[in-house]
């Protein structure tokens, strides 16, 4: 196991309440009359500021094209800007990007106005003060509003398509070209990690104060130190993100329940890597937790 027992049921537990987060904020997001009207699942338009925000015209059966023409072009323009050190526009663009999914996560909740303030602080925290709290609790609900942008102009067909090509260019960026993990190296050194993070002692025990979390994140897909030190347990945000695209999908086609009933079918397959793992050993999540997405749903829609 890559992790001590504790870590490992820590991250899995922080995943799991990452999929459920989603998958309310997904449900408030819900318009019950036009859904019963059009016998489908509608969801009511989304606001930033009081700004109504449209979706784009896509035939959800090929959506995932354009969402994986548009991971490619901001997987490319992160490698950029690390190129060449231009690490301030990184970090505006990563604060605007979380002020956007934050405030569609809490806009589903409260006023829109409001939920700008709240994510606009948050943020700010996240980026220019990480702290490890601010950092997960940020992104348990940043997922949860990626997902309210995408899952309306995605059906279950277009979910699969895309856990299918980003599990095969998980394995091959991760195994063969290796570029994932200099990514993830190069966003914990920038403070700016994408995903969850726990460090703990050797001890099992996690670290919770600033000076010490963001300085050792830049060790964290590095082996752990033999002697003693600060490890640090990871999960990419794409392997949050898409599982709960496909749950979100599941949510549209089936209901709540069968969404809700994915979840542990996909947390268990996390828990088996993570006890598979081994330590100083990097390991593509996500065909992991797409078998999971697919089992879970095949098992559940046999009984449902």
């Amino acid at each position: 196991m890559k992790h001590t027992p504790r870590i490992t049921l820590y991250l899995l537990a922080l995943f799991a309440l990452a999929q459920l987060i989603g998958v309310g904020v997904l449900s408030a997001y819900i318009d019950p009359l036009a859904s019963a009207e059009q016998g489908k699942t509608v969801f009511r338009q989304k606001e930033i500021a009081g700004v109504q925000i449209e979706d784009p015209p896509i035939d959800p059966g090929t959506s995932f094209i354009y969402m994986t023409i548009a991971i490619i072009f901001g997987t490319v323009l992160i490698f950029v800007l690390m190129r060449y050190q231009q690490i301030f526009i990184w970090k505006v663009w990563f604060f605007l990007a979380g002020v956007i999914t934050l405030s569609l996560a809490f806009s589903a909740f409260i006023p829109s106005m409001y939920a700008l303030l709240i994510s606009v602080v948050l943020a700010g925290f996240r980026v220019f003060r990480p702290h490890i709290i601010i950092h997960n609790l940020t992104e348990l609900f940043t997922y949860a509003g990626l997902a309210s942008l995408f899952v309306p102009i995605m059906n279950l067909q277009s979910a699969i398509g895309l856990l299918l090509f980003i599990s095969l260019y998980d394995m091959y960026a991760v195994w063969q070209s290796t570029h994932m993990v200099a990514l993830a190296q190069a966003q914990t050194s920038n403070k700016m990690f994408a995903g969850l993070m726990l460090p703990y002692s050797q001890q099992g025990v996690m670290m919770t104060q600033p000076t010490t979390i963001m300085s050792s994140a830049r060790s964290s897909k590095a082996k752990p130190p033999k002697g003693g030190g600060i490890h640090t347990a990871i999960l990419g945000g794409g392997d949050i993100g898409f599982p709960l695209f496909f749950i979100g999908a599941t949510l549209a086609s089936y209901g709540l329940g069968p969404a809700l009933g994915i979840i542990p079918f996909v947390t268990l397959a996390l828990g088996l890597l993570f006890y598979h793992s081994e330590k100083g050993k990097f390991y593509p999540a996500m065909p992991f937790v797409s078998m999971g997405c697919l089992i879970g749903l095949r098992i559940i829609t046999l009984f449902w």
